[in-house]
């Protein structure tokens, strides 16, 4: 007969917090309706997950204030989301840096790969009901804060409140870094 072992609980010492903002476009009231049900969200922060390389447990998406306003040009509608990614450690595991993380979210390669990604997971989540996901019209990082053994570090664009996809690189070229000691 092999001894019990019991493991304590892990004691957390670094974290990772990352916010911020993204706007879909999709072709009417019925996708949007879809898109914003429970199992939208839940696909919406899969395929969040798979793009920043994260665990889906690790991202939530919800509805932003302001969604679902026509564009003028067009008929169809944007739905406005914000997302949370918390990451949480012990002092064994390999968590990436503010700077990983802010350079993951915002490199032209997840740009580009996020509507098929999003419309992969939506498809299998929502069904055939769904039209699409039309476009990323816009992805924002508002903020992106890291604790290791009480040291800080947070990033912000200062772009919290959305904008064009031209806007990746003027983010990530506007991030600022700050440094400090956080109280305990």
């Amino acid at each position: 007969e092999e001894p019990e072992t019991t493991q304590g609980p892990i004691t957390i010492t670094q974290t990772l917090v990352a916010t911020g903002n993204f706007s879909l476009e999709v072709q009417n009231e019925t996708d949007k309706a879809l898109l914003t049900s429970s199992a939208g969200l839940l696909g919406a922060a899969e395929a969040l997950a798979g793009q920043a390389g994260v665990s889906p447990s690790s991202v939530f998406v919800t509805v932003a204030g302001n969604s679902g306003r026509r564009l003028s040009s067009t008929s169809n509608l944007t739905v406005n989301l914000e997302f949370t990614i918390t990451l949480t450690g012990g002092a064994s595991d390999s968590l990436p840096t503010a700077e990983e993380m802010q350079a993951t979210l915002t490199a032209d390669s997840f740009a580009a790969s996020f509507t098929s990604a999003l419309n992969s997971v939506l498809t299998q989540k929502l069904g055939d009901a769904f039209g699409g996901v039309l476009s990323v019209a816009s992805f924002a990082v508002a903020s992106i804060t890291a604790t290791h053994e009480g040291t800080t570090t947070e990033m912000a664009t200062g772009e919290g409140d959305g904008g064009g996809l031209e806007s990746f690189a003027a983010g990530r070229r506007g991030m600022t870094c700050l440094a400090g000691l956080w109280a305990a």
